[in-house]
């Protein structure tokens, strides 16, 4: 993408967006695993992997929040960036807003979703291959497993007191244990504990 890019324009500016949600903090009925990096991770993943670029083009890396309304959004995007002339997104809705730049088009048929990167790290399987080199080893030392399972056993007990059924079922045996049979998660007494 970032090759496409150097072919494209000289500088890029990165707006990270839903800047103020983490894992500590998720968007009120998202789920906590969709939050799973913080802003500094965010950044940290995007600077480690673009650091070795031939070409320093990543000009900033500017946090972009969530606003109330489509219209208050467009107007802060505006505000932080200020103007651009080009324009990289999947989004038909960003697409419309930013209209007076031009739209460099996607130049993959697909991409890999972050939920299928957090799905084949619940499940245990290998995910190191789909993302940067960076990425991935960042990942393994912040123990992004360990903290998933935690995530996801939370999502699991807020679905229950909400007495909704949960969108994502595995087995997990971190603090919390979560059994598809009976859909209950409860809290793991010491002699459980891994």
């Amino acid at each position: 993408l970032i090759n496409y890019l150097a072919e494209q324009v000289d500088t890029v500016i990165i707006g990270l967006g839903s800047a103020q949600y983490d894992y500590e903090h998720p968007k009120p009925g998202d789920l906590h695993v969709k939050h799973c990096l913080n802003l500094a991770e965010r950044v940290a993943i995007l600077e480690g992997t673009f650091c070795n670029l031939p070409k320093k083009i990543i000009q900033k890396i500017i946090p972009l929040e969530d606003k109330p309304t489509d219209e208050e959004w467009v107007v802060y995007v505006k505000e932080k960036i200020g103007s651009f002339d080009y324009l990289l997104t999947e989004k038909w809705d960003e697409k419309r807003y930013f209209s007076a730049a031009s739209i460099l088009e996607w130049p993959f048929q697909s991409r890999i979703r972050n939920g299928v990167i957090i799905d084949r790290i619940l499940h245990g399987d290998t995910y190191q291959h789909l993302l940067p080199a960076f990425c991935a080893e960042y990942l393994e030392q912040i123990n992004i497993k360990e903290r998933l399972q935690y995530l996801h056993a939370l999502d699991i007990l807020e679905s229950q007191h909400k007495n909704v059924i949960p969108r994502l079922n595995y087995n997990l045996n971190l603090r919390l244990s979560y059994s598809p049979k009976n859909n209950v998660a409860r809290t793991l007494n010491a002699e459980e504990r891994p």
